[in-house]
């Protein structure tokens, strides 16, 4: 008899528990997901600050629901406020790899951004960075992708060539070769062959 009470009364303090554990977060950073797009759409490069917040909401909505069209406008602003040598390059770059799907030109415009300049730097570019724009040349030679886009992944190229640790991977993924084979095909276009140069 004295069982039942002991089982029920366990049964009633895991239920807040349980209930915290599986409730979906609807705010980060005093951001709520009513109002993300709105504050996203806001931001200027003078709020570099709010960019872990940024980041945060990007990595929540890639993981929960790729789909959601605030992504979109969460990786618009991360394109604005990363910079070369930001503290959060690795994040930032995982996050433009994983998002390249459903806006790869912008992904690989923001790739370019955050790794130009970077010699000297302490941020090597991950081998999905390099991955990310050998595949798009690639899929340029065979005709699958726009010229802004394959413009992008070779100034991307570029951009990771200029360090030591980038231009290994480049090496190590046979970039250097994608690249020989796009400046030509592309021989009259004159961004592929300045960024092959």
């Amino acid at each position: 008899p004295s069982e039942e009470p002991q089982k029920a009364s366990e049964a009633i303090q895991r239920v807040p528990e349980t209930a915290t554990e599986t409730a979906p977060v609807s705010e980060l950073g005093n951001v709520s997901k009513a109002s993300l797009a709105a504050w996203a759409k806001n931001l200027r490069k003078t709020d570099a600050g709010e960019l872990p917040k940024l980041l945060a909401w990007a990595e929540k909505l890639l993981d929960e629901d790729p789909s959601d069209e605030d992504l979109l406008v969460c990786l618009a602003a991360l394109q604005h406020l990363a910079s070369p040598g930001h503290a959060a390059t690795d994040r930032i770059a995982a996050v433009a790899v994983r998002a390249s799907a459903l806006d790869l030109e912008n992904c690989l415009e923001m790739l370019s951004n955050l790794f130009k300049g970077n010699k000297g730097k302490r941020h090597a570019p991950s081998s999905e960075v390099v991955k990310l724009a050998a595949s798009t040349l690639q899929a340029a030679i065979k005709g699958a992708v726009e010229r802004g886009t394959y413009q992008r992944a070779c100034r991307l190229l570029h951009c990771l060539s200029q360090d030591s640790a980038g231009r290994l991977l480049v090496i190590q993924s046979g970039g250097h070769t994608v690249i020989l084979d796009a400046m030509e095909s592309f021989k009259t276009d004159p961004g592929v062959m300045l960024e092959g140069c």
